[in-house]
């Protein structure tokens, strides 16, 4: 073979990519609509195929009232009220939306572990690998025992106070008749609350370049969901693995949100620093943070804002 003929056979490979991921997504969800059937009954399950779409294009194209409301799964449920789930396939993964309140028990225990395997692909899911959620032996056994007593009765009781705080400082500048995006006020809230229970009032008076810190986290979390999604990020995971933050090969985009995740690391280990001066004064600090400084060891500041990113990460869109 020439050089032309090995260049057209490569060129013809790479296109061929994504018509196979797009066959596979495709394959995927009729599968799981197959087997929603052989549970629900045909009548009971809807299965829409936009394998051709990526998450972000179906969001774009469908999303009236925020970010998880999309058209096309309403008019499902119009079309059939008795309908129990839904079952999505679009280009990244299979996604699916349950309509009967019974099995949101079953489905939350069993999305809770398909969540976790769909988190370890998200770009640089090696830099909060030491979050309880991906961490894994010792280092799960230590977030473990730190998280276990930090949710006391008596911890949890003295943080309510943040919350009524927080809400009413999100909402004193609202007006009757002012049109809101009520998913985003409520990921808003439910980050400032996270922010300020888990490292204190003093953090959110930080700033993280020109931003506070939960307008710089939730566009970095943002930042994460949209390369993640990115359909070359999809394709060279499948092809090469994960996408770490020390690759060689990344592309400008996401060299943004690598610096945008160190500048939020370094903001966050600076603050540590200062509040380890503040315990040694004997000045009140969070109990999340003072957990962390007791093991007297600078290494563990890391994980720190690794447990605060990934908190973040399972509440925000929750909250909103």
């Amino acid at each position: 073979m020439n050089f032309v003929e090995i260049l057209l056979t490569l060129l013809g490979i790479l296109a061929s990519l994504p018509i196979c991921l797009i066959l596979y997504r495709s394959y995927q969800g009729y599968s799981y609509y197959r087997r929603a059937v052989k549970v629900f009954g045909k009548n009971n399950v809807a299965f829409i195929n936009r394998s051709y779409m990526g998450y972000g294009a179906f969001n774009k194209a469908n999303a009236q009232h925020g970010l998880d409301s999309a058209s096309e799964f309403n008019d499902e449920i119009k079309k059939n009220p008795d309908v129990k789930i839904v079952i999505l396939a679009h280009f990244e993964y299979v996604n699916y939306m349950v309509c009967d309140p019974e099995m949101i028990k079953q489905v939350a225990h069993e999305y809770s572990r398909n969540y976790i395997e769909k988190f370890k692909r998200t770009i640089f899911a090696d830099s909060v690998a030491k979050g309880l959620l991906l961490a894994r032996g010792d280092a799960w056994k230590k977030s473990r025992t730190i998280m276990s007593n930090l949710f006391h009765f008596d911890i949890l009781k003295k943080n309510e106070s943040i919350m009524y705080d927080v809400v009413g400082a999100s909402i004193q500048n609202l007006h009757d008749k002012e049109e809101v995006d009520l998913f985003k006020l409520g990921r808003t809230i439910g980050g400032e609350v996270v922010i300020e229970s888990l490292l204190g009032k003093d953090f959110t008076k930080m700033r993280i370049g020109e931003n506070i810190p939960a307008d710089e986290i939730q566009q970095l979390l943002g930042d994460l969901y949209t390369e993640t999604i990115n359909p070359l990020c999809v394709i060279r995971h499948a092809l090469f693995g994960l996408i770490e933050m020390d690759s060689k090969y990344l592309l400008p985009s996401q060299k943004v949100v690598r610096d945008r995740m160190n500048n939020v690391k370094n903001v966050g280990v600076k603050y540590l620093q200062q509040q380890k001066e503040k315990q040694k004064k004997g000045e009140p600090i969070s109990a999340f943070v003072e957990a962390y400084l007791n093991l007297n060891d600078e290494s563990c500041y890391d994980d720190v804002v690794q447990q605060l990113i990934t908190f973040l990460i399972a509440g925000m869109d929750t909250t909103g």
